[in-house]
């Protein structure tokens, strides 16, 4: 390439930190660099691509609405509107119909068993530890 008749002008080399050379690398190795650079443009594209158009959905003016229900005859549903009163509760007036309880005092003292009974056991039944009798005769021998 040729060079414009001129003064020659210094250039700044660039150096790249260490840090990201290596990150750069290291990627490049892995085979992870297209990886990155996918997520990358995905980062960029997703906001775009969920935030849809200014298409607006036909909503019927709620007058034309009014109007329709006059004509059938038929009440439409009543709005009530309510004044916000923001802040805490009143706890007395939550808690009017309740009694204090000590936290410390036991009120569940153990099942109750009115109408039940429980099984015997019956006679027939053994016992998990009986005892096995060896039928084999043991024999001493001497030498």
């Amino acid at each position: 390439m040729k060079r414009l008749k001129g003064p020659e002008l210094k250039v700044p080399e660039l150096k790249v930190p260490d840090i990201v050379a290596d990150l750069f690398y290291d990627l490049r190795d892995r085979r992870l660099l297209p990886l990155i650079a996918l997520v990358l443009v995905a980062i960029v594209a997703v906001p775009f691509l969920l935030g849809g158009g200014s298409e607006e959905a036909a909503v019927p003016p709620p007058v034309a609405a009014a109007a329709m229900a006059a004509k059938s005859g038929a009440e439409g549903p009543h709005l009530t509107v309510v004044r916000s009163k923001p802040g805490l509760r009143d706890y007395r007036k939550r808690l009017a119909g309740r009694e204090p309880t000590d936290p410390f005092k036991q009120r569940y003292n153990g099942p109750v068993l009115t109408g039940a009974e429980l099984k015997s056991q019956s006679p027939t039944s053994t016992s998990s530890s009986a005892t096995i009798e060896s039928t084999s005769p043991t024999t001493a021998t001497t030498e």
